[in-house]
């Protein structure tokens, strides 16, 4: 008996056509097939609609999610892979903020009214209990990640705060610090400096992480038989990044002294009321 294949001839041709980057092939494909348009188009669950995120054309996108019927739209957004992620979690890795403009103009147009359905794809959680802008933060999309916290502001959207944790123990600053996007770190604690002193599952503030991630990268990449001239033209970026941070954590704070082995180090306000000694590491890098 053979086995019945799991994607249509159609559906292969697509396939096809995105991952060889032939957008317009891949649309013509997809605009004669609309029955297939919403139905797996891998293995991750993928639809059309989230597959044509990654061309990063908002006019190509605008136009596969106005192939199918007006009021059938609105539940095509919503639409989850096997991750959970709406076509608004896989907009977060382009580059074009436009195509965030394009999802969230056709929500204000689609969106239902009535109150009990009434949910924004910005507030839409995926399996990981990850809302958009936390996926943002995670993958340090910053300027998708603006776009998007821009738009919030804009539309009254309520707290920010909101969209940036996946958990209650789980920032989207922790997560940067441990990804080592330190651009979109320093930014969140510049935006809300309250989410330098959260604390994550491990009671752990987002310093506490960063305290022990130069000494490791040093470690790491020391114990390579590399120049040592390369190893701090890789590091000091990082160490500058995490001087930052460290910055960003500690001003605007009540007013104190941040001291290791007995020397001010620098006159940041120190927020820690048992005002317990600064990690080495984040001492150096302050220094420095």
């Amino acid at each position: 008996m053979d086995a019945i294949p799991l994607f249509s001839e159609k559906m292969k041709l697509a396939q096809k056509a995105a991952t060889a980057i032939r957008w317009e092939d891949f649309k013509k494909i997809m605009k004669d097939d609309k029955e297939n348009l919403l139905k797996w188009l891998d293995l991750f669950g993928n639809n059309a609609i989230h597959v044509a995120t990654r061309s990063n054309n908002p006019q190509l996108l605008k136009e596969l999610i106005e192939v199918l019927p007006k009021e059938g739209r609105w539940q095509a957004m919503c639409k989850e892979n096997r991750e959970g992620n709406t076509i608004l979690h896989e907009v977060v890795f382009c580059e074009n903020v436009q195509m965030a403009d394009v999802v969230f103009d056709l929500e204000e147009e689609l969106q239902p009214q009535s109150p009990e359905v009434k949910r924004s794809l910005l507030e839409h959680e995926n399996r990981r209990g990850e809302a958009p802008l936390f996926m943002a933060a995670m993958h340090g999309k910053l300027k998708m990640l603006k776009h998007m916290a821009k738009h919030i502001a804009k539309h009254n959207m309520g707290d920010i705060r909101k969209y940036l944790h996946r958990s209650y123990k789980c920032s989207a600053l922790h997560a940067s610090v441990i990804e080592q996007h330190f651009d979109v770190a320093i930014w969140l604690v510049r935006m809300d400096k309250e989410l330098a002193m959260e604390k994550d599952e491990k009671e752990s503030t987002c310093l506490q992480l960063l305290s022990k991630m130069p000494q490791r990268g040093i470690l790491e990449s020391s114990s390579l038989a590399i120049p040592s001239w390369v190893v701090w033209l890789r590091i000091c970026p990082l160490l500058l990044a995490c001087r930052q941070l460290v910055i960003g954590c500690f001003e605007g704070a009540h007013g104190g002294e941040v001291c290791y082995d007995g020397k001010v180090v620098t006159t940041f306000g120190l927020r820690n009321e048992n005002k317990s000694e600064v990690p080495k590491v984040v001492a150096e890098v302050v220094v420095m």
